[in-house]
C-alpha cells in the first residue's frame, strides 16, 4: 500500500503505497512464476490500487481480481476506478481465518507494516486464531507484515503463487528469519529479490520482493537471494541458494549476495574457529529511568536546583562519545558543559535525606504525571531507579558509522541505549576493546545486526555477545599505537583499521588477499545499510 496522507492514519494502519513500476515489475514476475494464466488473484491490502493497475494491464480479461482493504475510502475509490474486480472492506486477516476461503492462484500486494503493540484488540484476536490455524508461534508474528504471509499462504492453490513487498526484516531479525524457514518449507521455491537502491526513497523503511511458489520446475530446499538494481527490474546480479536443513540460516549466508563464495567460506571457517565477546565478558542493560528529561539533567541545572548531592554522572548517548576508544573524567567535564549527564539517584544507599528543594522537584514530576507511567507505577517510591553500576566498559547497541566498544575510564553510568560490559576473570577491558575494531569483527557485527531507520545498525544483548573474536591482550606500545591511530572523524569512509587488520592477519595466519577479501566484504554489506542514511551517498 508510498506516499503518506495522514501521518498518525498511515502509521496505525501501516500504509506505504507501493510505486506502480514496482507494482508492475512484481505482478509480470510472479505472472510468469504462475506458469498458466492464474483464474483467481487476491490483493489482500489494495490500498491505491497499484497491484489492480498492474493487473489490468498485464492479464487476461476473464481473470477474477479480488481486493481487501481497510479504509473504507479508499475502498469506494477502487470500486469505481476497478469496476470489474470485487472488493471488501474488512481485515484480511479476519477473513483468512474463517473456514469457507475459497483458494486462489496468485496472492499479490504490499501487506501492511504494523508492529504488534498497535495492533487493535480485533487485529489481536484474528492474530492470535491464524496462529493456532497455521500451527505458527504467535511470538514470530510480531509485525501485521508477517501474519499477511502466513494466512496467505493458507489460501494458496495447490499450483499458487506469492508475491510480496515485504520489509528488510525478512532478512535480518528474528522473526523474519523463522517466517524464511517456514516459507522453505511450505514452497517449492522461494525467493527474495534484494534492491541496491532503496525501495522506498522518501521513507526510512526499506523492502525486498518475496516471490514464493507451490510448485516449480526447480524446486529448492531453502530460499534463493537475489542482488537486483532496483525493485522495479527484477533481473538478478548475482544469485545465491540457501539451505536451511531445520535450522535458521546464518547471517554470512544470509549476506551472500554481498560477497563471493570463496569469502563466504572464508567467513564460515573463522566463525566456527573463533571464541566470541561472551567467552571473555558479561553485559547487560544501562539504567532505566522511564523519564530522562527528568532525571538527566546538565551540571548547571543541578547546581540551581542544588541537587548536586543525589546526582551521578551518566552517559545518556552514543552521539555523546568522543573519537577514541575511551571514555574519560575529561570526557565527561566537556560534555557536562553543554549536554546532561547527570542522573539523579534520590534513593542509592548513603544518599542524603531528601530536602525541601529535592522534595519540590519530586513534586513537579509528579504534576507532569511521571509518577504513573507503567515502569514507575511499578516502582516504590516511583523515583527510586533500579541502578546498573558502572562496569569495565560500554557498548551502545546502535551505531552509524561502526559499533564502538568504549573502555569506561570515568565510571560513569549508561542509560539503557547501551550495555555495560565487564571482563571475565584473566582478561582486560583494553584487550576487548583493542581486539573489537578490525575489519573482521566489524563484519560479523554488521552481518549479526540488523539495520533500522537512516541505516542504523543494531544489535540486540545476545548478538553482541555472540560476535567472533580474536582476543589480543596489547602491550602499552601497542595500545599507545591503537588510542593515537583510532578514527578521529565519525564519517563512515574514515573508519580505516588497516594496522589492526594487518595484526589480526598475522594472529590468524590470514593471507593478504584473505584480509582484504573481509574488508571488501565489510565495505559491501555496510555500504548496503548506510545507503538507507541521508547523509551517505547511495
Amino acid at each position: 500500500m508510498l506516499l503518506k496522507r495522514e501521518q498518525n492514519k498511515d502509521r496505525l494502519f501501516g500504509v506505504v503505497y507501493t510505486p506502480d513500476e514496482v507494482a508492475f515489475e512484481l505482478t509480470r514476475f510472479a505472472l510468469d512464476r504462475c506458469g498458466k494464466a492464474p483464474k483467481t488473484i487476491l490483493e489482500p491490502s489494495a490500498g491505491d490500487g497499484a497491484f489492480f493497475r498492474a493487473i489490468n494491464d498485464t492479464c487476461h480479461a476473464n481473470v477474477e481480481a479480488y481486493g481487501f482493504d481497510i479504509d473504507q475510502t479508499a475502498v469506494e475509490n477502487l470500486k469505481e476506478n476497478f469496476p470489474n474486480a470485487r472488493f471488501g472492506c474488512q481485515d484480511f486477516i479476519g477473513y483468512a481465518v474463517t473456514r469457507d476461503c475459497p483458494k486462489y492462484d496468485l496472492v499479490i500486494g504490499n501487506p501492511p507494516y504494523i508492529r504488534r503493540h498497535n495492533f487493535d484488540d480485533q487485529l489481536k484476536a484474528n492474530v492470535e486464531q491464524l496462529s493456532e490455524i497455521a500451527a505458527y508461534p504467535l511470538s514470530e508474528l510480531k509485525n501485521a507484515w508477517a501474519a499477511f504471509v502466513v494466512a496467505s499462504s493458507l489460501l494458496l492453490s495447490d499450483t499458487g503463487v506469492l508475491a510480496f513487498v515485504v520489509p528488510y526484516e525478512l532478512l535480518n531479525v528474528k522473526y523474519g528469519q523463522y517466517l524464511q524457514a517456514f516459507l522453505s518449507v511450505n514452497f517449492s521455491s522461494v525467493e527474495v529479490f534484494t534492491p541496491h537502491d532503496k525501495a522506498f526513497r522518501k521513507l526510512d523503511q526499506d523492502a525486498v520482493a518475496l516471490v514464493a511458489t507451490k510448485t516449480s520446475s526447480e524446486a529448492t530446499a531453502g530460499l534463493i537471494l537475489n542482488s537486483v538494481k532496483t525493485l522495479a527490474r527484477l533481473q538478478p546480479i548475482r544469485s545465491r541458494s540457501i539451505c536451511f536443513s531445520g535450522k535458521q540460516a546464518s547471517s554470512v549466508d544470509l549476506n551472500s549476495i554481498f560477497f563471493d563464495d570463496e569469502t563466504a567460506s572464508l567467513l564460515h571457517k573463522l566463525r566456527s574457529s573463533l571464541k566470541t565477546v561472551g567467552d571473555f565478558a558479561t553485559s547487560s542493560a544501562g539504567v532505566v529511568t522511564a523519564a530522562n528529561d527528568f532525571f538527566i539533567l546538565k551540571s548547571k541545572e543541578i547546581e540551581e536546583r542544588e541537587l548536586a548531592r543525589w546526582a551521578r554522572p551518566i552517559l545518556k548517548k552514543g552521539a555523546y562519545l568522543p573519537s577514541g576508544p575511551t571514555f574519560t573524567k575529561e570526557n565527561l567535564d566537556e560534555i557536562s558543559e553543554h549536554e546532561p549527564a547527570f542522573l539523579l539517584d534520590f534513593i542509592r544507599d548513603g544518599a542524603p535525606p531528601l530536602t525541601q528543594i529535592a522534595q519540590q522537584y519530586i513534586a513537579e514530576g509528579e504534576a507532569l504525571g511521571l509518577n504513573q507511567r507503567y515502569k514507575s507505577r511499578h516502582r516504590s517510591p516511583w523515583y527510586n531507579i533500579p541502578i546498573v553500576e558502572a562496569s569495565d566498559g560500554i557498548f551502545f547497541k546502535r551505531s552509524h558509522s561502526f559499533p564502538r566498544l568504549t573502555i569506561n575510564e570515568a565510571k560513569v553510568l549508561v542509560t539503557d541505549t547501551a550495555y555495560q560490559v565487564t571482563m571475565r576473570e584473566g582478561f582486560s577491558i583494553r584487550g576487548l576493546s583493542y581486539s573489537f575494531y578490525n575489519s573482521l569483527v566489524l563484519l560479523f557485527c554488521e552481518m549479526d545486526g540488523r539495520f533500522y531507520g537512516g541505516g542504523v545498525l543494531e544489535l540486540t544483548p545476545k548478538e553482541f555477545r555472540g560476535i567472533p573474536i580474536h582476543f589480543q591482550d596489547p602491550n602499552d606500545v601497542e595500545f599507545h599505537e591503537f588510542i593515537e591511530r583510532f578514527p578521529k572523524s565519525k564519517s563512515p569512509q574514515s573508519a580505516n583499521f588497516d594496522h589492526l587488520d594487518r595484526k589480526l592477519a598475522k594472529e590468524l595466519s590470514l593471507s593478504t588477499r584473505q584480509i582484504v577479501m573481509v574488508q571488501e566484504a565489510l565495505r559491501s554489506v555496510k555500504m548496503h545499510r548506510l545507503r538507507h542514511g541521508s547523509k551517505f551517498p547511495i
